[in-house]
Parts: structure tokens; C-alpha cells; sequence
């Protein structure tokens, strides 16, 4: 049996050159493979063969795919060090930017809801102007040939409302009082804060908040210097800040 298998293997190595190329390389013994009872030598060396160059294919194909990825379009890698990189996407950076700009045009847009809410609080009004001033919504609008300001918060809802008076508008008290302490004093203008009750936001005017409630400010200015006073309905005044 075993001359037998000797001859056979001998015959196929003559016939088949791939045969020690196979064995040798692929590290399979040939009495191994004669002992286990395959004759058919060239099929088993042809199919080991085949595997071989699959495996190669196999192995090329996944290092273009990995070369590729790395190679992504509008990517660019800096490093400060050899330790560190920092990867940047020129795409990416322009879209953030895109969007800091429209949310910082959004923030300076008078809202919809704002608009809508005047329309319900004061009905369809004619020549309206609109203006955000970084805290508020602002409907300025002309309402029985008074000028009339509505303010609106970031719920659009109504704070309230301010409109210009004459000094002969205030308590009786405030004047008094005015005219006595303040006699070297320019009348420069009085405003009527109109406060909305029902929304607890506090107003800002003149630059400074203040507590919403019902209440004039009166601008004085004497020698350059201007100041502003506060008196609620009944008269009874204080100051209330300085204007630059």
C-alpha cells in the first residue's frame, strides 16, 4: 500500500508542478494528505491554491477601504505635536457659523407671536412700526393722535404700555414738588408707564429696570446734566436714574 502511494505521489509531482508549491507553502504535508485517502491530488492542490489568492484579494480590498476612509473629501489634519492632532472640517465650521448668524438675526426679529398677541390686545391698528430692543418687543403705533408704545416679553405676552405726557399730566403733587426742588431745572419730557397687572415682568426704561407698576418718569436736564425722576399716580416722587 504504502509503494503504492509513493509511486502515485511521485506521478503527480511530475504532472503537476504546483503540487510542491502547494505543499511547501500552505505548510500541508503530502503523505498526510495521501495517508488520509485523497487521490485526486491535483483537485485539493488546485482548491488550496484558489484559497491562497482569495485570501490576498481579501486582505488588498480591505486596506484600499481603510486607505479611502482616511482620505475623506474637505478633511485636514494639523498636529502642534507629534502626540496630538486636531482634525478640522472647513465644511462643518462654515454651517455653525451659518447657524450662530440666523439664531443671532432670529434673536433680533420681533416674534410672530408678539404681533399676534397686539392685534388681540389692541385690534387692528394702522400704521404700526415694530422694533426688538434686545429685551422686548415694541409695537409703537398712534391711537387717537396720542403715540403709544406696547412692550412685549419673550411669551409675548403684554408688559405694558408708555406714552408721552405734558408736564400739566402730572399729580399735582409732583409738580409741586418739582417746582420747588428743581425750579433751575429744564422740563425735557414726561413718560406714562401703564403697567399690565396681569404679567409680572418687570419693565425696563431709560436703561434700568424697575418694579412693573403704574408710574411717570421725568426728564430734567440742567447745564448738560440730565436726570430722571419717578412719581407714581399719587405724587410722590424720587430719583430714578441719570441719562449719559
Amino acid at each position: 500500500m504504502l509503494s503504492h502511494l509513493t509511486k502515485e505521489l511521485k506521478y503527480h509531482k511530475t504532472l503537476n508542478p504546483l503540487f510542491a508549491f502547494s505543499s511547501d507553502a500552505l505548510g500541508v504535508s503530502k503523505m498526510t494528505m495521501l495517508l488520509a485517502g485523497i487521490y485526486d491530488i491535483d483537485f485539493i492542490i488546485f482548491k488550496l491554491y484558489i484559497m491562497k489568492k482569495y485570501a490576498v484579494l481579501s486582505a488588498t480590498a480591505f486596506l484600499f477601504a481603510v486607505s479611502s476612509f482616511a482620505q475623506t473629501d474637505n478633511i485636514s489634519v494639523s498636529a502642534s505635536d507629534a502626540g496630538s492632532a486636531t482634525i478640522k472640517n472647513p465644511d462643518r465650521t462654515e454651517r455653525r457659523d451659518e447657524r450662530r448668524a440666523m439664531r443671532k438675526q432670529a434673536a433680533n426679529e420681533v416674534s410672530y407671536f408678539s404681533e399676534q398677541s397686539f392685534y388681540h390686545d389692541f385690534g387692528k391698528q394702522a400704521n404700526v412700526n415694530w422694533r426688538h430692543d434686545g429685551a422686548f418687543d415694541i409695537a409703537s403705533f398712534d391711537i387717537n393722535g396720542v403715540v403709544e408704545s406696547a412692550y412685549y416679553d419673550r411669551d409675548a405676552v403684554l408688559v405694558g404700555t408708555t406714552q408721552y405726557k405734558s408736564f400739566s399730566e402730572l399729580p399735582a403733587a409732583a409738580r409741586q414738588y418739582i417746582n420747588e426742588r428743581y425750579a433751575d431745572y429744564s422740563v425735557d419730557g414726561v413718560v406714562f408707564f401703564d403697567d399690565n397687572e396681569a404679567n409680572e415682568s418687570d419693565m425696563i426704561i431709560f436703561n434700568r429696570p424697575f418694579e412693573d407698576a403704574d408710574n411717570y418718569f421725568i426728564e430734567l436736564s440742567k447745564e448738560g446734566k440730565k436726570i430722571v425722576l419717578e412719581s407714581d399716580p399719587g405724587g410722590n416722587i424720587q430719583y430714578f436714574t441719570s441719562i449719559q
